[in-house]
């Protein structure tokens, strides 16, 4: 039915009835929807983060207006419990029980607060103050707009909170089964490099999110909200939204008081949207997940099938030996064939490494797996480099050698060109020949003036032969 508001009272008995039934159903609604609000977990969330921004204001301001709105339930409850007094004293209300149930229901019966006035306008003998009044229909607007604002930036900080948790809650998951890995395998006693890793990881990890759920309210995920304080009093108290039309005149949205409560769920925004870039914090945390879930594979596999383990290790060790070997044997003949071939110091790993896998044997066999795990690793690493080194080496002087073969062949097959020519006895030609045999042949050979030489008689060829 329509009610009047301030302009006129209601005096119908049947009216005030349905009136009063109407704002008792209010009132156990709206208390249901408060208690959702206090249990809801974004509450919980703007309650517990430290919030940073836009939202440490925002939520102090929020946090005003919830306590404001406990406090107007408290005289929306209470009016409606007198106006249910009042009702109960007869059966047949008298006219003065009417018209105290219909200023109840439908007049300015709430005090909100009482405001001051200003020594020009009061009189004489007048009051000091005045009292900021409204009606219930218009108090319950207004908690209902106030609501929705507060609804809209808890159930925002959930969204947020999800969203964050459903990019890092599987990174926790893969540290805490990396802890269980490594505790099962003995890879992180307390105190040991890996438990300290892990427990940076887990630090790092509990910042991230700190600061990723810290702002739900910011920039770009507003939890502001709607409009209409239902009156400049109203307005003066606190209550409601500060901007927009009266509350009275527009029908509650889903999210008000007295019709469905407070949403459970995120809002109709995509959540994912609402959380903060992860991928520039995430990648380091996962990088460093690998190598640990590396190093404890490690020290299990040593545990686990140590034999094995010592034995490729050997292997790489013994091949390293032989390509350092091998190396060294090809730069000695350089050294001898070719003149100031610029090649590096040679290079001797193996020593070291065999003595690095005698170590790691002894650790094994005194029962450290852990140390032994290391040690593996890193004796893994140096011989992949020292093996690489030796490759390098060996490229290097091995390149020498075929350059002179190659400038070798160059040279006969000019020769051969020359012949077919019936060039090869021109004196000059032969002349030229002869010092890029010369140098070739000789031991240690001068690689430049050699290359040099062999040009010079390919051009010479090359003259000739345009002369034809």
């Amino acid at each position: 039915m329509s009610v009047p508001g301030q302009a006129g009272a209601v005096t119908s008995l049947g009216a005030l009835d349905a009136l009063l039934a109407e704002h008792r159903d209010r009132v156990e609604r709206t208390a249901r929807a408060l208690l959702d609000l206090e249990d809801h977990a974004g509450r919980r969330v703007l309650d517990d983060v430290e919030l940073t921004g836009c939202s440490r204001v925002r939520w102090a301001q929020l946090r005003e207006r919830l306590a404001l709105l406990w406090t107007h339930f408290d005289l929306l409850r209470r009016t409606v419990e007198t106006a249910g007094a009042v009702r109960a004293r007869r059966a047949r209300p008298g006219p003065a029980e009417v018209a105290e149930l219909g200023e109840l229901l439908s007049g300015r019966s709430v005090e909100l607060s009482r405001v001051e006035l200003p020594l020009e306008r009061r009189g004489l003998l007048g009051p000091r103050e005045r009292a900021v009044r409204i009606g219930l229909t218009e108090l319950f607007a207004d908690m209902s707009a106030a609501f929705a604002d507060i609804g809209t930036a808890v159930s925002r900080a959930a969204a947020v909170w999800s969203a964050v948790a459903a990019r890092l809650d599987p990174v926790q998951t893969e540290l805490d089964g990396l802890r269980a890995r490594a505790g099962a395998v003995g890879a992180a006693e307390p105190g040991s490099v890996l438990d300290r890793e892990l427990r940076d990881v887990a630090t790092t990890l509990a910042a991230v999110r700190a600061r990723a759920v810290s702002d739900p309210l910011g920039p770009g995920r507003d939890g502001g909200g709607r409009g209409g304080p239902a009156s400049k009093d109203a307005a003066a108290t606190g209550l409601g939204p500060r901007s927009g039309s009266h509350a009275a005149e527009s029908e509650p949205s889903n999210r008000d008081l007295g019709r469905s409560g407070l949403p459970v769920g995120p809002p109709t925004e995509n959540g994912a949207d609402l959380a903060p870039d992860l991928d520039a914090p995430l990648a380091p945390l996962l990088a460093e997940l690998r190598r640990i879930g590396d190093r404890v594979e490690t020290v299990a596999r040593m545990r686990d099938s140590a034999p094995q383990v010592l034995a490729e290790l050997h292997a790489g060790v013994a091949d390293v030996t032989s390509a350092e070997a091998e190396a060294d044997r090809v730069r000695t003949e350089v050294l001898a064939k070719i003149i100031d071939p610029a090649l590096p110091p040679p290079v001797s790993a193996g020593p070291e490494l065999r003595a690095a896998l005698e170590r790691l044997t002894i650790l094994q066999q005194v029962g450290h797996p852990v140390d032994a795990a290391e040690s593996a690793a890193e004796l893994r690493v140096r011989n992949a480099e020292a093996a690489a080194e030796a490759a390098t080496a060996l490229r290097r002087a091995s390149e020498l050698l075929l350059r002179r073969r190659e400038l070798r062949g160059r040279l006969d097959a000019y020769q051969a060109r020359a012949g077919r020519l019936g060039l090869v006895e021109e004196p000059e030609l032969l002349e030229l020949h002869r010092q890029a045999y010369e140098l070739l042949w000789r031991a240690p050979c001068d690689l430049a003036a050699a290359t040099r030489a062999v040009t010079r008689y390919q051009r010479g060829l090359a003259g000739k032969e345009g002369r034809r």
